[in-house]
């Protein structure tokens, strides 16, 4: 009989234990947390700064950036044609044209990519679509179904266009004044 009564009694020690553990409550003057419940907050906190980081460097990037354009206008002739072409990279003017088209952008998600997407939306370029963030981008798909252009990028690309028709009129010319 004793030996029932021990066992009974560990059986109920491993269950009040394995209670414990499952939902640990740490209760001081009135404020209570669930242990079980911290995992989710770090993890929440954690892409939160993720993204808080990925945001300064793209903004640490423009204003790099924007220094160096300060520069360049300083020197040139045409400014705002300089402005138009070269306030984008390569890489993201050819990430406005696709996000511009009607075509799919099936994309693989990558560190400078997301950097190059944030420069964009930060000039007002591209926009989030609804409850959709660039951090939340699964490693590859379609770019569209996150993110889309905004009217000001479309006017970006249409100055672009022209700056670019610009230069290869003054280009055509010179040659032919050579000739």
């Amino acid at each position: 009989m004793i030996k029932r009564e021990q066992a009974t009694l560990n059986r109920q020690q491993g269950n009040v234990l394995t209670i414990v553990a499952t939902a640990i409550v740490i209760s001081k003057d009135g404020i209570t947390l669930k242990l079980d419940e911290i995992k989710p907050e770090q993890d929440s906190q954690k892409v939160n700064i993720e993204t808080n980081t990925a945001n300064i460097e793209a903004i640490t990037n423009i204003v790099k950036r924007l220094t160096f354009l300060e520069q360049e206008m300083a020197e040139s002739k045409n400014p705002n044609q300089l402005l138009v072409s070269t306030l984008l990279s390569d890489y993201e003017l050819k990430h406005l044209r696709k996000l511009a088209s009607d075509e799919p952008f099936i994309s693989e998600k990558q560190r400078p990519f997301e950097q190059e997407l944030r420069h964009l939306r930060a000039l007002g370029f591209i926009e989030n679509l609804p409850n959709k963030t660039i951090s939340s981008m699964p490693e590859t798909g379609n770019l569209k179904d996150y993110l889309k252009i905004t009217e000001q990028g479309r006017e970006y690309l249409k100055k672009r266009e022209q700056a670019e028709l610009e230069d290869n009129n003054c280009f055509d010319h010179a040659i032919e004044s050579h000739t």
